[in-house]
């Protein structure tokens, strides 16, 4: 299955979490209910499929050693520490445009985990702490 567009400018972002490894992912492929040890908990927004004007990338790295996806606007080399680039999730907006909401970063060092949010949860909910507001989404 490929690229699940919107139209021809937009992509579908689904998330996904894994129980054993406590670790969120985020794809565009749809991988069905569940995929191996991860389990399917929607979608959490709509990307740019390509750069349009007032876009920036948002890039996704990967951590064998811990097991964990991370994510950042700002190109960090294939290579950063710990952590390979896996590829551009899409784009999101740098500002605020109309329909667009927040993707909020959260980081749980409890548990070595990333994950992105569209719903504010406040700057701490459970082991979870608030990182950044990445950018805009649909």
């Amino acid at each position: 299955i490929g690229v699940r567009l919107v139209g021809s400018e937009m992509c579908i972002r689904d998330r996904y979490y894994s129980d054993k490894y406590i670790n969120h992912s985020y794809t565009t492929h749809w991988r069905g209910e569940v995929d191996l040890t991860d389990r399917y908990e929607g979608v959490i927004g709509y990307i740019c499929a390509k750069q349009l004007p007032g876009t920036t990338p948002l890039y996704e790295y990967y951590s064998e050693k811990y097991v964990n996806h991370s994510y950042c606007t700002n190109w960090r080399g294939t290579i950063s520490g710990t952590d390979r680039y896996q590829g551009t999730l899409g784009y999101i907006y740098t500002s605020q445009v109309p329909g667009t909401t927040p993707l909020y970063g959260y980081y749980s060092k409890k548990y070595t985990n990333h994950s992105l949010s569209t719903h504010w949860r406040g700057t701490q909910e459970g082991s979870d702490a608030y990182q950044c507001t990445w950018g805009y989404v649909y």
